[in-house]
């Protein structure tokens, strides 16, 4: 469809002349073809007026004045739309809901899940190929919705069976990564509490960069140097049992970043400094900008895989 970014495109029927113009055809087919057919005048009108219909919607769609939404044909950008990472007003348009009632609904439904995905769109975002088993699980008790069942019908289709295949993670080169805290406002001097969970098991790695950019190593520290997480099962940092505190010390905008690597291996050119609570990393801005300059083309390792996500929080 990705051609038709103006519409059906005009065209020059051939068959109607070439099967009316010859009597090799019995007349059933050439009266057949004369009445599927219209003439070209007829044809012309057709299409003239299914294209008008076609882009008066796209204007109606907010698509002008090139029919396109970023420089993208329509039906293009709707599927990468629909591909990207979902946030909470695309969420909510797709269980039916505004955003304010559908946070009610998430939050009202009595479900774990549904109560952390609330969490983490409002801190976030959260990948498509995570949220369509979601809606599927919690869909009918977040909304009046009602999952359709075509098991019977699809049973009646003639297909040979499909077997469900989970490429394993080197062959994806990537795996999820969800990282959500207690709440998403905090008043100064507030302990938040985060939650990681990791679809394989892997080496985490937690950094908060606060309002003023600057960068802080939160997770391995010194008192939690093995960072170490199994796969899908929720680390809560700090803990109950941490013999330490994180405190949000300023009001602004606070980042936190997970990254997960499959590799026990430093990331991202952090050195852990264990002689400190937690380790200091500066101007964070600087140090992606240091280490992009410093980039240089290596062999990557098969399992070298890593995955990272972020959140932000608001202090006040």
């Amino acid at each position: 469809m990705g051609c038709h970014d103006q519409g059906i495109r005009k065209a020059k029927d051939e068959i109607r002349d070439h099967v009316l113009g010859s009597r090799t055809f019995p007349k059933p087919v050439r009266d057949a073809v004369e009445a599927l057919y219209p003439t070209h005048e007829v044809l012309d009108e057709i299409l003239a007026a299914d294209a008008v219909r076609f882009q008066n919607a796209m204007v109606a769609a907010g698509l002008t004045p090139t029919l396109k939404s970023n420089g993208v044909e329509m039906i293009n950008a709707l599927a990468k739309r629909y591909e990207d990472d979902v946030e909470l007003s695309l969420a909510a348009a797709e269980f039916g809901q505004e955003q304010e009632a559908f946070v009610a609904s998430l939050i009202g439904a009595g479900d774990e899940s549904a109560v952390r995905l609330s969490r983490r769109l409002d801190q976030g975002l959260v990948p498509r190929d995570t949220f369509e088993p979601q809606f599927i699980d919690i869909v009918e008790r977040v909304s009046d919705l009602v999952l359709v069942d075509l098991g019977s019908v699809i049973a009646t289709v003639a297909s040979p069976a499909a077997a469900k295949v989970n490429r394993p993670v080197k062959d994806r080169r990537n795996f999820h990564l969800s990282l959500i805290s207690d709440k998403s406002t905090y008043r100064v001097d507030d302990l938040p509490v985060f939650t990681v969970s990791s679809e394989e098991a892997c080496f985490l790695y937690l950094i908060n960069v606060d309002s003023k950019g600057t960068a802080t190593l939160i997770y391995p520290n010194k008192f939690r140097q093995d960072n170490f997480i199994r796969a899908g099962v929720d680390l809560q940092f700090p803990s109950d049992e941490e013999p330490f505190q994180f405190r949000l010390a300023d009001p602004g905008t606070e980042t936190v970043i997970a990254v997960c690597s499959l590799q026990d291996k430093l990331v991202d050119g952090i050195n852990v400094d264990y002689s400190q609570v937690f380790t200091e990393l500066g101007d964070y801005e600087e140090q992606i900008a240091r280490k992009t300059r410093a980039i240089r083309v290596e062999k990557k390792e098969a399992d070298d895989i890593l995955t990272r996500t972020a959140i932000k929080l608001k202090v006040e």
